[in-house]
């Protein structure tokens, strides 16, 4: 799935994990972005983030689950900090949390199912492979607004067809 080996997060009790997931649940974000695309590939992200205006919640998340956090600028008049987690240690935080989420489980699940589309290191895409990621981006996309109306069909220029 991803080339760095993920963390083990054995040590660590459900509890915490529960409070993970409440945190993502309400202060949080799963999501799939879509990099500038270029003749080559079509670049996703996937990340989860918390935003908060505590600091030590930030130490609290990359002590417990790893990830990076910063401090930036947001809607408010305090100070944000932003708490990441990408890579292959969203696949054993996302197991571990599934049972804990009330509000993103679908998000999580269609983040689990993005993941699945990983290679190992720089494995070309194949046009099946960008046409499920980009599904998944749009079912993410879809699943944080469900008051919006689904289309019925994605489709997306084979490679091919972008170079000539």
């Amino acid at each position: 799935m991803s080339k760095t080996k993920p963390r083990s997060y054995d040590h660590v009790p459900d509890i915490e994990f529960a409070r993970l997931a409440a945190w993502i649940d309400g202060e949080g974000c799963i999501t799939i972005m879509k990099g500038k695309d270029n003749r080559r590939s079509r670049p996703y992200q996937c990340r989860i983030w918390v935003c908060q205006t505590n600091e030590g919640l930030m130490h609290w998340l990359s002590a417990t689950f790893g990830g990076t956090y910063s401090a930036g600028t947001g809607g408010t008049n305090a100070k944000m900090y932003y708490w990441r987690m990408n890579g292959a240690d969203m696949d054993s935080i996302l197991v571990r949390c599934m049972p804990f989420f009330i509000v993103k489980r679908e998000q999580a699940r269609i983040m689990q199912e993005y993941r699945r589309t990983l290679g190992k290191g720089r494995t070309p895409l194949t046009p099946e492979t960008l046409l499920k990621r980009e599904t998944l981006r749009m079912q993410m996309h879809y699943a944080k607004r469900p008051w919006k109306k689904q289309p019925v069909s994605v489709e997306i220029p084979l490679l091919s067809e972008e170079i000539q």
